[in-house]
């Protein structure tokens, strides 16, 4: 009895070793294919720029980790038959089969050997296995190949942590850019039910001004580019813009000032028609023009009155000459003593103010959602910017024009003639449309290939001043390049006109304006970035240029 009970404690042993032994050299497989799934999957989400240099590490960690730990534990908790472990054991420690014999006697006779024979083939089982060191004749060992292949693996993936920086930056545009994109679907978002809430605006109203901002908001969650993203809002920018009036302020500005006059008047009958207009309330305005009972008026209060509707409708005749005509009509009717036909020209009147005051709101609603959803876009490509500007870029000077309306040169100390991409040209540009630096206020520019333009034009006042001219070669890489033909837009006098110092038949350079030139270049430079055929570490590049360029 004893004797067995040794021979088991022995044997759990020997497979305690065993299956720790696997475990290890298991670990050391799932290690090897661990750094290779990992290299496999880091280089294809790092080409893909869907990859942070923090989440490089992380994920290499992880993938590495599981997959040790995931074989390592596979291989321990593996079932392994005793015989077949015994059988093993006589094999490897030279045991003659005295293990697995012993074993199978036990499972015939039970507990006890069953003949004087059985017994002493026990215990020489018992004696040979006391002399068995597990640890030295059944070692750990790492083979050279496998060792060989992990420090390859590593090797690639650093090989990849070092070189991938333009592939992070990318990815930590992208990350930049969706985040900025889902900020701004909430802005829609908050946007249209502010819209939808506005009293003061019609049924028809509130759904043509937030079907631009339903649409934005579904194309933008379906995209995460930032070219067509920065497509989306300009598109809904430009909707919301044409559902405004231009002559919205203009109206607002006559009806308010028609107010403030008519305020003043104490006691006068249109002095809370007056107040409301002034306050720019005309719901109200209007209910208090048509509340007016003309035939309750003394003599003296409709002279009044005939009066101040005569100088509202001067007032309102430049910016609104249907109310103003509306209006001279009822004091019309008031001088002539037709109250009928007095009320019923106020009531007219009401109801062009009341039309009046709708679209006047429209509009302001519609400049309002048009001036955020600008902004937005602004946000989207300085999130672009931002992650561009990462360690290993200059980004400094790229932004120093942006917002500046004034289209005027700046010099200084620094960045005279610098540009974000050649560091190298300390040519003199000019302002135009476009801020350049190191050019004097007003002053024409040279060629483009004489003296390069200047790489940090921010916003300017719209080309409305002297274009900056530039120098448009016939082809692009010599000779042998792409023809390249500008559109026109086919109405007379379509053509460049300019001053040159060459005459019409001598073979010069052309000379164009820079405002017409750069639309149709950065039209086909984002077509050709959605297409894919830039590649992804010159994106961010080749955006920074255009963006340095845009007047």
């Amino acid at each position: 009895m004893t004797t067995l009970v040794e021979l088991d404690k022995r044997l759990d042993a020997w497979l305690r070793w065993l299956r720790l032994r696997r475990a290890a050299t298991w670990a050391v497989h799932g290690l090897v294919a661990g750094f290779a799934l990992s290299l496999v999957l880091l280089g294809l989400l790092l080409f893909r720029g869907a990859l942070l240099r923090q989440e490089f590490l992380l994920l290499a960690a992880t993938l590495s980790v599981a997959s040790v730990a995931l074989a390592g534990i596979v291989a321990y908790l593996w079932p392994v038959s005793r015989l077949a472990a015994a059988r093993f054991f006589d094999r490897r420690f030279g045991l003659r089969e005295r293990i697995s014999t012993a074993l199978e006697l036990a499972a015939r006779d039970g507990q006890l050997p069953a003949t004087e024979l059985d017994r002493r083939q026990l215990e020489d089982a018992i004696a040979a296995a006391r002399a068995v060191a597990p640890r030295n004749q059944l070692p750990l060992s790492l083979h050279r190949r496998e060792l060989l292949a992990a420090l390859a693996l590593i090797a690639g993936m650093l090989l990849l942590w070092f070189r991938g920086e333009p592939f992070f930056q990318a990815a930590s545009q992208a990350q930049a850019v969706q985040q900025a994109i889902a900020e701004e679907i909430a802005q829609i978002e908050a946007m249209r039910k502010a819209i939808e809430a506005d009293d003061s605006l019609t049924e028809e109203q509130q759904r043509a001004l937030s079907a631009p901002l339903e649409e934005a908001a579904r194309r933008l969650q379906e995209t995460q580019a930032l070219e067509q993203a920065t497509s989306v809002l300009v598109s809904a920018e430009q909707q919301l813009e044409a559902l405004s009036d231009p002559q919205s302020r203009q109206q607002t500005q006559g009806l308010r000032e028609a107010g403030e006059n008519l305020r003043q008047d104490a006691g006068s009958p249109l002095q809370p028609f007056g107040e409301s207009l002034a306050e720019g309330d005309y719901l109200a305005a209007a209910q208090a023009l048509q509340s007016l009972e003309v035939s309750e008026l003394t003599p003296a209060e409709a002279q009044l009155l005939a009066q101040e509707l005569e100088e509202a409708a001067d007032a309102l005749e430049a910016t609104n000459s249907d109310l103003a005509a509306q209006l001279r009509e009822a004091a019309a009717a008031v001088r002539a003593g037709d109250a009928q036909a007095a009320q019923q020209a106020l009531q007219t009147a009401a109801q062009t103010l009341t039309q009046t005051g709708q679209q006047i709101a429209q509009s302001e609603a519609a400049q309002q959602a048009a001036a955020q959803v600008g902004e937005g876009q602004q946000r989207v490509i300085q999130a672009g910017r931002g992650a561009e500007g990462a360690p290993g870029e200059s980004a400094q000077g790229g932004q120093a024009g942006a917002g500046d309306q004034s289209g005027q040169g700046q010099t200084g100390a620094e960045g005279e003639g610098q540009s974000d991409q050649a560091g190298e040209s300390t040519g003199q540009s000019t302002g135009g449309a476009g801020r350049g630096e190191g050019g004097a206020e007003g002053e024409l520019g040279a060629e483009a290939g004489v003296d390069p333009i200047g790489q940090n034009n921010g916003r300017g006042d719209g080309g409305e001043r002297d274009f900056e001219q530039i120098y448009a070669p016939d082809r692009l890489g010599g000779s042998a390049g792409d023809d390249v033909t500008l559109p026109g837009s086919g109405d007379p006098g379509d053509e460049v006109v300019g001053q040159g110092d060459t005459t019409p038949d001598d073979a010069s350079q052309s000379r164009v304006p820079y405002v017409e030139v750069f639309a149709a270049y950065e039209q086909a430079f984002r077509q050709a970035i959605e297409s894919g055929r830039v590649p992804v570490h010159l994106r961010s590049v080749i955006r920074e240029y255009f963006s340095s360029l845009q007047p």
